[in-house]
């Protein structure tokens, strides 16, 4: 990168820490004033052979790839600038097949799904 005159800056960031967040948002506006691009990556995954209960696996997965995730976008988008583009990577793991529910698969691909209905009970994730 540095032969095409870019020169990345690592800042460690851990998701599941509230500290970690606003330590990266403070360094990011001290820095730079604002960001262009924020892309979204956060996604642990347990092993088939994994020890761990299916509850807790379930339990630590959704805290990382959702609930942290959108502890981080919720402190990082008022630094996007109006140009910003924002970009999500997932797994195959995310898509909507894999929910086996009908009625639970029609209600997460509801395209007038909001956050609020999201934390709502009778969606399942709070």
């Amino acid at each position: 990168l540095n032969q095409e005159n870019l020169h990345p800056i690592f800042h460690q960031l851990d998701v599941d820490n509230v500290e970690s967040i606003n330590s990266l948002a403070t360094f990011i506006e001290a820095k730079y004033g604002g960001l262009d691009v924020l892309v979204n990556n956060a996604a642990i995954a347990f092993k088939k052979d994994a020890k761990e209960s299916f509850p807790v696996q379930a339990e630590l997965t959704l805290k990382t790839n959702y609930f942290s995730l959108k502890k981080v976008c919720d402190t990082l988008y008022p630094l996007l600038r109006p140009h910003a583009r924002v970009v999500t990577l997932t797994s195959l793991a995310g898509h909507s097949h894999m929910i086996t529910n009908v009625d639970l698969r029609k209600r997460f691909c509801d395209p007038n799904l909001t956050e609020e209905a999201l934390r709502c009970s009778h969606v399942g994730v709070y």
